[in-house]
């Protein structure tokens, strides 16, 4: 045994063997041998610390420059804290709903800005006006009450009418009908 022992004596192999001691023993001989304290900033290479060699929570952020973190460095929720400074205002953009209207059952014009309509003669029909054409624009609407009541059930259509706002109203088996909405015009 010792024989094939020494076949794989190489120099290599005992000077990586003597290196591993005399390493050991010298971090050995700095842990047992420095006083408490005694290393310091001065004694610390520039970025020989890094985020493996700290325990957690051990590094406030009083004992760091701002200007050496980068944001890649923070976690997401921690980069609101380091906002730079506010720029100028920019140009106000157009409002997207512009017009609308609350109606009742019978067309009539709860709230809203709308300047003309409500119930048009045919069952579940309404159309209703603003101060300028709204063909250009998109609508949305709900059935729903202005007055926190629980609205009936059906479904709502909206459509341009020459400028105007068209809406139609129909009940659960999908025949006109009645109904309070809600009608929001977006240009």
């Amino acid at each position: 045994m010792l024989t094939r022992f020494r076949s794989q004596l190489s120099y290599s192999n005992v000077m990586a063997t003597i290196a591993v001691f005399v390493a050991l023993g010298g971090s050995s001989y700095a842990a047992l041998q420095l006083p408490r304290n005694s290393v310091g900033a001065t004694q610390i290479k520039r970025d020989a610390v890094r985020q493996a060699e700290l325990r957690s929570n051990s590094v406030g952020s009083g004992e760091i420059k701002k200007a050496t973190i980068r944001p890649s460095d923070l976690n997401p929720t921690a980069v609101t804290l380091f906002k730079g400074q506010k720029g100028d205002q920019g140009t106000p953009g157009l409002a997207a709903a512009k017009y609308f209207v609350t109606a009742d059952p019978g067309g009539g014009r709860l709230r809203g800005n709308a300047t003309s309509g409500g119930h048009a003669p045919a069952l579940g029909t309404y159309d209703f006006g603003f101060a300028e054409s709204v063909s250009a624009c998109s609508f949305v609407a709900t059935i729903g009450t202005a007055d926190g009541s629980e609205p009936p059930q059906g479904r709502i259509s909206v459509f341009d009418a020459g400028g105007r706002a068209g809406v139609r109203t129909y009940d659960t088996s999908d025949n006109p009908a009645d109904r309070p909405f809600h009608l929001i015009v977006a240009c």
